[in-house]
């Protein structure tokens, strides 16, 4: 108890590896976990190495949660890095097509709401990445559009100040700009332009 080694605990490792695994837009043969088929465990003797799946299934006796152990604790790959040392945290990693980025939001609430389910009060799971931090970024963008319409009234609204005249200083200005956006952002999307922070400041 307290470390990762209980049943309860593997059977939620087994269960979001498998799920990762099937995921739509996953790469299975990027993804490393202490239940991954690519993960192994290896023991050698004078006579033969022992070379088999380190967790296909939650250990039913104590030889198989020693076996677990060894198996963890002796394979620089998962000691340290898919579990820390103190054997109370696991790590998964996984690895996803581009083809995700165009629906990362649908995506990182899919995978959330699998997650949450296999939270409890001893257990907390955390996901990060970019594919998250996109689908944050566009959960977070529909909050702004008050913002940005509040800001468009504010523009036309001085640009009236200005020109006092609604057609030439406030709706072609306007008109304009809107196509101008729409265009470039027609132009992004057909040539796969990825706009990203070291792209946008280029210009600069």
């Amino acid at each position: 108890e307290g470390t990762i080694l209980n049943p309860k605990t593997c059977e939620k490792i087994i269960r979001i590896t498998d799920y990762l695994r099937f995921m739509e837009y996953g790469i299975p043969s990027n993804l490393l976990s202490i239940a991954a088929w690519k993960i192994k465990y290896v023991k050698g003797s004078e006579n033969f190495i022992d070379v088999h799946r380190l967790m296909d299934m939650v250990p039913e006796d104590r030889e198989g949660w020693e076996r677990l152990y060894w198996g963890i604790v002796n394979n620089p790959i998962v000691y340290g890095v898919l579990v820390n040392k103190d054997l109370k945290m696991a790590t998964i990693i996984t690895d996803f097509s581009d083809e995700v980025k165009a629906v990362a939001h649908s995506h990182t609430l899919k995978l959330k709401a699998f997650l949450d389910k296999e939270c409890d009060d001893k257990h907390n799971i955390y996901f990060s990445g970019e594919i998250p931090a996109i689908g944050w970024m566009i959960e977070e963008s529909y909050k702004f559009i008050p913002f940005f319409m509040i800001t468009v009234a504010i523009i036309a609204l001085l640009l009236f100040l200005e020109f006092r005249n609604i057609l030439r200083g406030v709706i072609v200005p306007l008109v304009g700009v809107g196509c101008s956006t729409a265009i470039a952002a027609g132009l992004t999307g057909y040539t796969h332009f990825r706009l990203d922070p070291m792209t946008i400041t280029a210009p600069f």
